[in-house]
């Protein structure tokens, strides 16, 4: 389906334009990124599939067509944008970061940005399985990454994109264990001036895991090169 055909589907359904350019914009971003084609038009449907679904989330919980929801329906929002209930813990601390603005009420742009990462630092991409990656890594449903759980999330990312089965042995261990510590000691907002805070207490929330996996990437493309090479 073309974008002219897409963009008419969500205004027949009656929202305003503004909320339909901001999911265009959202789908053209997450295909160009895909791509690696700044000048991508078409949106495939999965894509298409990724952005909707975040919407209708939202959306399914707007009863009034306001483009904003409160706090307390947040999580409804993420129970159904997710499929399991989230516990209060993790609600408030979703609270925290999604609304750091304050006031009483979540908007639409509000949760389609908190759900993008960005590889530039300004451009808004859609990835499910970003999110999906820090949901199965989030092993105690916190909300956040501890360094152990983030250096398992390296090493599985690892073991999927070398060409052939390696073992990671303690060398490689240390890299990542090192790689882990150093950028999560440079994201963790909340101690990032307590230089006495140990490194294995520190963790990160979703809005600094999505920093930390922009400023990774090129370490990972060397690593992953090196392992290659090793192997």
């Amino acid at each position: 389906m073309c974008i002219r055909d897409r963009a008419k589907s969500l205004r027949v359904q009656g929202h305003p334009d503004t909320s339909v350019k901001l999911i265009i914009d959202i789908m053209l971003e997450s295909q160009r990124e895909l791509k690696k084609d700044p000048t991508a038009t078409a949106i495939p449907f999965s894509v298409f599939s990724q952005v909707f679904r975040a919407y209708s989330a939202f959306r399914a919980c707007d009863y009034d067509m306001s483009d904003e929801l409160t706090i307390s329906e947040l999580k409804n929002l993420l129970y159904l944008y997710e499929g399991d209930e989230p516990p209060q813990y993790r609600v408030d601390g979703e609270v925290k970061e999604l609304h750091k603005q304050g006031g009483d009420t979540i908007s639409l742009s509000e949760w389609m940005n908190y759900l993008c990462h960005s590889s530039d630092g300004t451009t808004k991409v859609l990835n499910d399985d970003l999110w999906k990656m820090f949901k199965k890594f989030d092993k105690d449903k916190s909300g956040t990454l501890t360094v152990l759980e983030v250096k398992e999330l390296l090493k599985e990312v690892l073991r999927n994109r070398v060409k052939v089965s390696v073992t990671l042995d303690k060398d490689f261990e240390g890299i990542i264990q090192g790689l882990a510590e150093d950028v999560m000691k440079e994201l963790d907002q909340d101690n990032k001036d307590d230089h006495m805070v140990d490194d294995s207490k520190r963790s990160l929330t979703w809005s600094e895991f999505k920093t930390f996996i922009q400023k990774t990437t090129s370490m990972q493309e060397k690593l992953v090169k090196f392992l290659n090479e090793y192997s």
